[in-house]
């Protein structure tokens, strides 16, 4: 049960720093969001053929889509940057979640052998005194 408590303790610590490494990660995803949600609203007006509404005034059309492009591309890098740390995030929850039900199944364990020990001592002890029965000659019929 030590062995595992000391595995337990170590993966959750782990699992703390990589939730402080999200954290660091939290304004950034905002944005991101925010952004992305942008680029969905400029495709959805651009299927409607209505972006000359949103791009009005740019010089040249070719030069609004290189930059949703551009846009788009550091999305998607910001996601497979976090996503990396997502994917350890859920691999340390999930040997966390293994330990703690080790742990649960070791714990049962002692208790049910202490529990085996108390009845064995609770049990009585059947003492006899070994007494010398007299001898009696056997009658036959």
């Amino acid at each position: 049960m030590e062995h595992t408590r000391g595995k337990l303790e170590a993966l959750q610590n782990e699992l703390r720093a990589v939730e402080a490494e999200l954290e660091k990660f939290s304004s950034d995803r905002q944005q991101i969001d925010a952004l992305e949600a942008v680029c969905i609203a400029l495709d959805k007006l651009s299927e409607l053929k209505a972006g000359e509404l949103f791009w009005k005034g740019l010089n040249a059309d070719q030069s609004a889509e290189k930059h949703l492009h551009r846009v788009r591309q550091h999305i998607a890098g910001f996601e497979g940057k976090i996503s990396g740390v997502l994917e350890k995030q859920s691999a340390l929850q999930v040997q966390v979640e293994q330990k703690l039900d080790e742990l649960d199944d070791l714990s049962e364990l002692v208790r049910d052998a202490y529990e085996r020990e108390e009845r064995r001592k609770e049990e009585f002890l059947i003492e006899r005194d070994v007494s010398v029965l007299p001898f009696r000659k056997m009658i036959m019929p």
